[in-house]
């Protein structure tokens, strides 16, 4: 279903003054992506229930100047469903006057984060209010623009197809960006690779859609597993142990006395498949990080924190710990932790 039609692109929006700023006018480009919306079942119509609605962003130019393009992002009111086919006066009578919780999330998120001099986000430069007319979906209902920045760059795709040093390249940028939008007070939490934009030129990342938030708490901190949630619903063998690596430094781990200083760079020539299985060389190489989960190269006690160094001869299968694989179960650890 197709809720902004052509008709849109080309039409001209004009934003109050605020905040000492004039009033300027922007006309509307191409989508910059695909329609979204939430579509409420009819039988919800007399639950006062919250609106059904659509949302897109639009690239957007200001009209008798010749600064940088923006971005216009659309909330609409829309019918319930089974409902699109009524009468105006009918379909009128679901109207709200207040945009949805998404939509205002999404303003004040912006307002925070350009308050805070965010430079990894959009900067928020206007927003706009008005009724939709009678030949529109929902007559009396809300339209609800926001205007900001557009951030440069590309969303991220196929980021397991990606060279080993790029997907290091991004890794690093989406940990500065996070951290960046953390210290200005708003977490993103809709984790979803669309809401992530590569600048290959730049080498930085940004994050955006705040629709859905919240603010910085101790789950919110950084860790290596973001990275699985925003980038990586599946790694690849060796972005695994990259990932696990980090986590074993951050440590000061005794692991790392074991690890020959060429292993990333060793893993990476592995064409390691979910079903292959290779045996460990002498020097504890981890060739076998499709399969088996059994060299040893230190143990973690989980209660103490402490490296029980039992192991003399990396490769052999003396206890069990992991340095990023897949077990014979298809599980997925890290380190396990040894009480």
């Amino acid at each position: 279903m197709e809720w902004f039609g052509n008709s849109w692109e080309g039409e001209e929006v004009v934003f109050p003054s605020r905040d000492d700023q004039p009033s300027t006018t922007w006309k509307l480009g191409a989508k910059l992506a695909e329609e979204k919306f939430n579509i409420l079942p009819k039988r919800w119509l007399t639950a006062k229930s919250g609106p059904s609605e659509a949302w897109v962003p639009f690239a957007c130019t200001q009209v008798g100047a010749s600064g940088p393009e923006h971005v216009v992002k659309i909330y609409m009111q829309i019918p319930h469903g089974s409902t699109m086919s009524d009468k105006p006066e009918s379909r009128g009578m679901q109207r709200h006057q207040k945009p949805s919780s998404g939509a205002r999330a999404e303003l004040e998120g912006l307002q925070i984060l350009t308050q805070n001099q965010c430079t990894s986000a959009p900067r928020l430069v206007n927003y706009l209010q008005r009724e939709q007319d009678d030949t529109m979906w929902i007559p009396g209902g809300y339209i609800f623009f926001i205007l900001m920045t557009k951030c440069p760059g590309k969303p991220i795709q196929n980021f397991r197809q990606e060279p080993l040093t790029k997907r290091n390249e991004i890794r690093q940028a989406f940990e500065d960006a996070y951290k960046e939008c953390q210290r200005c007070g708003v977490i993103n939490s809709d984790n979803s690779q669309d809401n992530l934009l590569w600048d290959d030129v730049a080498k930085k990342c940004y994050i955006v859609d705040f629709k859905m938030w919240t603010t910085p708490s101790p789950g919110t901190v950084w860790s290596e597993r973001k990275l699985k949630v925003w980038l990586m619903m599946a790694l690849r063998p060796e972005d695994q142990v990259v990932q696990t690596l980090k986590e074993v430094e951050s440590w000061g781990s005794p692991l790392r006395k074991y690890m020959p200083g060429s292993l990333v760079g060793a893993i990476a020539e592995i064409p390691a498949g979910q079903h292959d299985m290779y045996n460990f060389g002498e020097k504890g190489v981890l060739l076998g990080i499709a399969k088996t989960a059994e060299v040893i190269l230190s143990v973690k006690d989980s209660r103490t924190k402490a490296f029980r160094k039992s192991v003399k001869q990396p490769g052999t299968r003396d206890s069990v710990s992991l340095i990023g694989g897949l077990c014979a179960d298809g599980t997925t650890p890290h380190i396990i932790q040894i009480s």
